[in-house]
């Protein structure tokens, strides 16, 4: 422990003593208006640049419609003024303040090649960055999500999930409404680009009126703008589509009315031509609740799955699925409003594989599998929410409600041997209301968090083995009921200088009960109390903002395992600071130091010990585990907007101290788990950079990444013990051309390398390709073709390297804006299988999947 506490002591030092940048030392700030030294008339989007006496870029902003800004000054400092179609102009700041800030551009029409390319106009106003959706979309761009992947800065998850600079946005609007909440793929994936005119950041966005001002936050939301033909209307598509080899359909529907006063939004579809839906209604997490989320209880029951490479999914995916929202806000009164969002989901998947695990350690063990299998999954959510937001009040409340279930049904042949059939299903479901209030009282602010989740689940297993007559069957069943519970109070002493006082009440209780085999029924519970106070700190001062908060209180945990008890309680003390810093009008930068102690603990509780799968058997321990984590982490991001160029790069490095580890013994017949008490540490470094250029003048796009994670950790293979570090990275770089309004084309190439090092590790890399070439160009006015290929190079179940190469190509003939007509054509070469493998549990995981076949998919879509 004394170990743990002299990190934590460093971390924090190192994580609070980011410089505190002093601003340039400036005269003044000097106000100018650009006129058009032809008919005088202001000039709007003016880049204006400040550069110092060594020609490097201090500052610089955009003129506003009247074509006026305002610029800080210095002696010996000059300021570039330069808009596409005119001369630029380069003036010192003595002259520039002896013109009294009048400044005349001078027409110069710029003749670029094939077509006139103007400057994609990104503005900048106040904190909002305002993206011209029409600078940005090309021909072959559907969705709105098919927009936001190309504007500098934001990037898009696997999921769909949304990031600026590297950071989760906070909130989603569309014209300022939230009528999606945090599943707002729902229109990123269905709404069309024609009728987006504008998307915006809302940089240090503060969704609370009452705080705003008052509180710092550095998320950032996003603020889709609609063309005006597209407001207080129904608008949408709808699209039918079929096709042979073998017979395939994918249909869809979107609909929506966006008013003033009330929003309302209908998706559906349905597909098997491999279009996975999972991720259509998918809750993205919720920020402004972060101090609230309960986490779902995972599945104890493992179910058979495939990590196939990012992209190709849908190459192998044997679906029959089917999704669909209602959205609907109410506008109440001119602050508040009411929202009601349902949304389902049910899909059915089949698959074969043939998978080889070569489990590593001081018992080597090989595992060779092949199967053939059928998931059945279906999840239905409901919420309706109301929110009042004035400047002195803020009040919400949230129910919502989840219901789902996932069955498989599995047949494996053991070493080519042995058959096997099992069969799971997990039935989750859970009801929640969420809280909050916020009002003030002159300049002392009150904030209450509540929310309350009821849960209960039943998961089934039953296998049999051509060896033995008789089936082994399982039945668990979980009920869990958490609240947690928040009451914070601020108030601002001198100058920028704020604190505050937090209490915190949290609740966890749980009951669990299983049958196994002929095992009699067992009960167990488990329940935790939480309750404390956290003082806080805050101080503001010009481009520096500085938290700090000290959470202290106690933790009771009770486990009760029928004859098996234990209690445990102990006191906390996790502080937390935060630093933020704006350097400039370029730069931004941040620092984080905090620590952590909580309870760690098993998924499920049983007297006996209980199957994850036909294999895998596990010992639950009664064991109540604390552990303890420091962390340290920076940020460092760039925005230059007139260069058109973004970077960000984020470093995070944690310790954590565990009670407890997890020794497996991989046999043959069976591989089983048990946790071991031991006091350990384990170590991980992350570390993200990413840069994002576009050159408007010639219509390319350059954004780079690097990522490297490294673990280290202890291990435990049928009792004995050793340290594993694992290194992963991945570069990457995606390459955009867009020069011809109907034409695109785009280069992406990633390549993961992983590294395990231990006493049983494989020897040698792990190395991945992924590169994906893209293209869409018009031919003539109404077609419109395009082609993907795709290849992966990785180590196949061979254990040598293979390369895969896919290609898909379609063409779309539109005889009037609102209808196309569409031909697909997937897997061009018509493969039939794909094998990939990867390092895993100090050994290989390999596999081999079918693939679907050569298909031809033909369909109509009509807008309206």
């Amino acid at each position: 422990m004394m170990k743990l506490k002299v990190i934590l002591l460093v971390l924090l030092l190192l994580g609070s003593a980011m410089p505190l940048w002093a601003q340039t030392a400036t005269e003044g700030v000097l106000k100018v208006t650009v006129l058009d030294a032809g008919d005088k008339r202001p000039v709007a989007d003016v880049v204006c640049r400040v550069l110092s006496f060594d020609g490097q870029m201090v500052s610089y902003a955009l003129t506003d419609g009247e074509g006026r800004v305002e610029l800080p000054t210095e002696r010996g400092m000059e300021v570039s003024f330069s808009l596409i179609n005119y001369a630029r102009v380069k003036l010192p700041i003595d002259e520039l303040r002896r013109l009294g800030g009048r400044v005349e551009l001078t027409s110069k029409p710029e003749q670029l090649r094939e077509v006139q390319v103007n400057a994609p106009p990104i503005k900048l106003e106040g904190d909002t960055l305002k993206y011209n959706a029409g600078s940005f979309v090309s021909k072959g761009d559907k969705y709105l999500e098919d927009l936001l992947r190309k504007l500098p800065g934001i990037t898009i998850s696997k999921t769909g999930h949304i990031s600026y600079q590297g950071e989760p946005i906070s909130k989603f609007y569309i014209e300022g409404q939230d009528l999606l909440g945090h599943r707002y793929n729902q229109a990123t994936r269905n709404m069309s680009v024609e009728a987006v005119a504008q998307v915006q950041v809302l940089e240090n966005h503060q969704n609370v009126r009452a705080l705003k001002g008052k509180v710092f936050t550095d998320k950032a939301a996003l603020n889709i703008k609609l063309k005006d033909s597209y407001k207080v209307r129904p608008f949408g598509e709808v699209a039918l589509g079929g096709g042979v080899a073998p017979e395939i359909w994918n249909n869809r529907l979107f609909t929506a009315i966006i008013g003033r006063t009330n929003q309302m939004m209908i998706t559906g579809k349905m597909n098997n031509s491999g279009t996975d839906l999972s991720t259509e209604n998918i809750e993205h997490f919720d920020l402004f609740n972060s101090d609230l989320h309960i986490s779902a209880p995972e599945p104890f029951v493992s179910q058979k799955s495939i990590n196939v490479l990012p992209d190709f999914e849908e190459r192998f995916l044997f679906n029959n699925a089917k999704v669909w929202s209602i959205n609907d806000l109410q506008r109440t009164g001119e602050t508040s409003h009411i929202r009601l969002n349902l949304s389902g989901y049910a899909d059915k998947i089949r698959r074969e594989d043939h998978s080889i695990n070569k489990y590593g350690g001081p018992m080597p063990v090989e595992v060779d599998e092949r199967n053939r299998l059928l998931n059945k999954a279906a999840s239905y959510n409901g919420t309706l929410f109301y929110e009042l937001n004035s400047d002195k009040t803020f009040l919400s409340n949230e129910l919502s409600g989840v219901l789902s279930s996932d069955i498989q049904e599995r047949e494996v042949l053991l070493h080519g041997t042995s058959e096997i059939r099992q069969s799971s299903d997990f039935a989750p479901r859970h009801i929640q209301n969420t809280f909050n209030a916020t009002f003030t009282l002159g300049e002392q602010i009150f904030v209450i968090k509540s929310r309350t989740r009821y849960h209960r689940d039943s998961e089934h297993l039953d296998f049999v083995t051509d060896k033995s007559p008789n089936a082994m069957v399982q039945e668990l069943k979980r009920h869990s009921w958490v609240s947690r519970n928040f009451l914070n109070t601020s108030v601002p002493l001198w100058g920028n200088h704020r604190v505050g006082m937090e209490a915190f009440f949290n609740l966890v209780s749980r009951d669990f009960e299983s049958v196994v085999g002929v095992e009699p029924k067992g009960h167990a519970s488990f329940g935790e109390i939480e309750a404390g106070v956290s003082p806080s700190y805050r101080w503001k001062y010009a481009n520096s903002t500085l938290s700090l908060s000290v959470p202290l209180g106690y933790i009771s945990t009770r486990l009760d395992m029928g004859k098996e008890k234990e209690r445990r309680g102990y006191w906390f003390v996790m502080p937390q600071v935060d630093y933020h810093h704006r350097i400039g009008g370029l730069w931004q930068a941040s620092a984080r130091a905090s620590f952590r102690r909580a309870g760690s603990y098993e998924s499920f509780y049983a007297p006996v010990a209980l199957y994850r799968d036909y294999r895998s058997l596990h010992l639950p321990l009664p064991l109540l585990r604390v552990n303890s984590s420091a962390s340290a982490s920076s940020t460092l991001r760039y925005k230059d907007l007139a260069e058109m160029l973004f970077g960000h790069l984020l470093l995070t490095y944690t310790v954590r101290q565990r009670e407890a580890y997890t020794d497996v013994r991989h046999e043959q017949s069976q591989s089983t788990t048990e946790a071991v008490r031991s006091s350990h540490l384990s170590h991980s470094f992350f570390a993200l950079m990413s840069i994002d250029k576009t050159f408007t003048e010639i219509g390319l796009g350059i954004r780079g990444t690097l990522d490297y994670n490294f673990n280290k950790m202890p291990v435990s293979r049928a009792t004995k013990r050793f340290d594993v570090s694992a290194h992963m990275l991945m570069p990457g770089i995606e390459v955009t051309f867009r020069k011809w309004e109907n034409s695109i084309f785009s280069y992406t190439l990633t390549s993961p390398i992983f590294r395990e090092v231990s006493t049983y590790s494989p020897k040698g890399l792990n190395i991945q390709l992924r590169r994906v070439f893209y293209t869409s160009f018009g031919i003539g006015e109404k077609w419109q073709g395009g082609a993907k290929w795709q290849h992966s190079m990785s180590r196949g179940i061979s254990d040598k390297y293979e390369h895969h190469h896919f290609c898909d190509a379609y063409l779309t003939y539109t005889p009037t804006r609102r209808v196309d007509l569409s031909l697909k054509i997937t897997n061009l070469f018509d493969h039939n299988r794909y094998s990939s493998s990867e390092i895993n549990d100090i050994g290989y995981h390999s596999y081999e999947v079918s693939l679907r076949p050569r298909e031809f998919l033909l369909s109509c879509l009509l807008r309206f």
